[in-house]
């Protein structure tokens, strides 16, 4: 039941976040750098990324042209540099040093990490989080698929 919850809750934020779009583009024209991830062999970008808190955990949130996502979740918005061990998906929030992720395009193709590969390296600089996904191995159903690339946190 609380698997449900928390992928509940995963789907629904980032559903939210893909309904509230914000611009990037004054950061991306004062030369810094901007969120993009490869999935399935496609490059997207983010208009923004943000973290929310809710329910124990803490999810960084990309969100892409046409519904298309990435998100990172974390079991407190990290406040140091570090790396983190991608899990499965799970019901219960990841620990310290652990994260899960998922991708897709919202609400139709929704994949979860499978904890089988990868991993999130952060830095925090200001305030503000980057964090650089390595061949994470995420799936829906049958179908498994990496994601690669680097969230950066907006705001």
């Amino acid at each position: 039941m609380k698997k449900i919850v928390v992928l509940a809750l995963v789907t629904i934020t980032s559903f939210i976040f893909y309904s509230c779009k914000k611009s990037n583009t004054e950061r991306i024209n004062n030369g810094q750098a901007s969120t993009e991830w490869v999935f399935n062999g496609v490059t997207y970008s983010a208009s923004s990324t943000t973290f929310t808190t809710s329910n124990g955990v803490s999810v960084l949130a990309a969100d892409g042209a046409q519904n298309n996502y990435a998100t990172i979740v974390f079991n407190t918005v990290p406040t140091s540099n570090g790396t983190y061990t991608v899990i499965a998906s799970a019901p219960t929030p990841p620990g310290a040093t652990e994260c899960y992720v998922t991708a897709g395009q919202s609400p139709s193709s929704n994949f979860f990490s499978t904890g089988a590969s990868g991993t999130v390296t952060v830095t925090v600089s200001g305030g503000l989080v980057t964090a650089t996904l390595s061949n994470v191995s995420i799936k829906t159903g049958n179908t498994v698929s990496i994601l690669s690339g680097t969230l950066i946190q907006t705001q």
